[in-house]
């Protein structure tokens, strides 16, 4: 599909879409008021996810609102966003992976089934409240061991996930 949408861009770059004819009249203008409403949809959007405990959605849509109200110079919708995307970041947990440098390079981490970056995420990742799993792989003494971790985020915290090499010894021997 992407490529698909890749080659509809190029062929519309080689294929501009014709001109109006002459006795059409100018297309009406595209006002503020258009894009103010957009911005009230998506905000009122991201209220609606922020109530369900779905804050990562929520906070890009706030975002992108953010941003469309300031391009726009839209004063009405600006103070509402920035308010929304500050309370948002408050809400959102975390989670940061610190791993030992003595993990070896066979081990992997995913977290909710995407695979986690060796770097751990740097400053950790943005996820919703809830229910979340870690799993934990490696090769030792010729072994795949894996370990699993079932955790449980709340609003505003910051979880470390310690990923180590002697979380597996256990299990190789």
């Amino acid at each position: 599909m992407l490529i698909e949408v890749l080659l509809g861009v190029a062929v519309l770059a080689f294929h501009p879409p014709p001109s109006p004819p002459a006795s059409a009249p100018d297309p009406a203008p595209i006002v503020p008021v258009e894009m103010s409403a957009s911005i009230d949809g998506r905000l009122r959007l991201a209220e609606s996810l922020a109530a369900e405990g779905r804050l990562v959605g929520a906070l890009e849509l706030a975002r992108g609102s953010l941003a469309d109200a300031v391009s726009t110079h839209d004063v009405e919708h600006m103070p509402r966003a920035r308010e929304q995307v500050e309370s948002l970041l408050q809400r959102l947990p975390h989670v940061r992976f610190v791993a030992t440098p003595s993990l070896g390079a066979s081990a992997a981490v995913r977290f909710d089934g995407r695979p986690v970056p060796s770097s751990g995420g740097d400053g950790g990742w943005s996820v919703d409240p809830g229910h979340h799993v870690i799993v934990m792989t490696s090769e030792m003494g010729g072994k795949r061991v894996e370990r699993k971790l079932d955790i449980d985020v709340v609003e505003g915290a910051t979880v470390l996930v310690p990923v180590a090499s002697t979380m597996f010894v256990a299990s190789a021997k």
